[in-house]
């Protein structure tokens, strides 16, 4: 039964809440996954036909809650004058580390008839919806959250990096800019601005130059014969934002950042490697770092 929940869930969530009854902007749901998370039923086909006729830049599906609800973007976005929706993964820390805040700027917005939505982009399984849902708890997070639905990716461009915040008016369609990062000072005042009808400029970390100055980080994964490790994954971590990448079959994975000290870590390993914590930090003048791994 999970594996049709599941099944269409992997590779576009790593690339790393309202139900159809909703009648008011900013309801707030449980977080405790429920037993019919199993059965996701056939909306994934529903959400398919109904996105195909709207513009790109409209944003229309049909999903889930954490809970296991069913929950459709018109009766999400309808209520509310701007919708953000955060779009986090369990794996990316500076993505965990704003959940909190992020449940008190909602509360804010509630008065502005506005609200945030979270979408939980690496949910694939039983173990990691419970690891969402924890994390979710420990946050004090009230705020709807939702699994990814079909052609997700090709709609919110998660290309900057993690979390990445795109913002919604109530006919479902996307306005603004996106803001990646965790830039939990720049939210309110960027929809305030949507408010008034100004696209403001994208707040940025401030760690992006351009791109004349932009280096090919490239961490290389190998095992302790010095053979290249494909398959793994690989988080590369600025400031405020984080990254996820996957090595190639030259156990190579490539992330395009201005000279500076980065956070590396292994995120998954390959089946038949042990599992891999260490933390490491690029160098300014070294653009390669090569990380062992080893075999079970």
């Amino acid at each position: 039964m999970k594996n049709n929940l599941f099944k269409k869930l992997t590779t576009s969530a790593l690339l790393l809440t309202l139900t159809l009854g909703l009648l008011a902007c900013g309801a707030n749901t449980s977080v405790n996954a429920s037993a019919n998370i199993g059965e996701k039923k056939d909306i994934q086909d529903e959400a398919t036909a109904t996105s195909a006729s709207v513009p790109s830049r409209q944003l229309s599906f049909v999903t889930q809650d954490l809970d296991g609800n069913v929950v459709s973007s018109e009766d999400l976005f309808a209520p509310c004058e701007i919708t953000m929706v955060n779009v986090w993964a369990t794996w990316c820390g500076f993505c965990v580390g704003e959940l909190s805040e992020l449940e008190q700027i909602n509360d804010r917005l509630a008065a502005k008839n506005c609200q945030i939505v979270g979408v939980c982009a690496d949910i694939e399984d039983e173990d990691s919806l419970n690891e969402a849902t924890a994390l979710l708890q420990e946050n004090g997070v009230t705020y709807t959250n939702l699994i990814t639905w079909d052609e997700w990716y090709e709609t919110l461009d998660m290309s900057e990096g993690w979390p990445t915040s795109f913002f919604v008016n109530s006919n479902g369609e996307l306005v603004g800019n996106p803001i990646s990062g965790a830039l939990v000072d720049e939210y309110e005042d960027y929809i305030d601005a949507l408010l008034e009808g100004t696209v403001p400029p994208t707040p940025t970390s401030g760690n992006k130059l351009s791109s004349s100055t932009d280096k090919a980080y490239q961490i290389i994964v190998v095992d302790t014969d010095s053979n290249p490790v494909p398959g793994a994954m690989v988080q590369f971590c600025t400031d405020n934002t984080c990254m996820m990448g996957v090595t190639d079959d030259k156990g190579i994975a490539s992330f395009e950042e201005p000279a500076g000290i980065y956070d590396v870590h292994i995120l998954k390993v390959p089946e038949g490697y042990k599992k891999h914590t260490d933390a490491y930090k690029t160098e300014k003048n070294n653009t390669v770092l090569t990380i062992t791994i080893e075999k079970n």
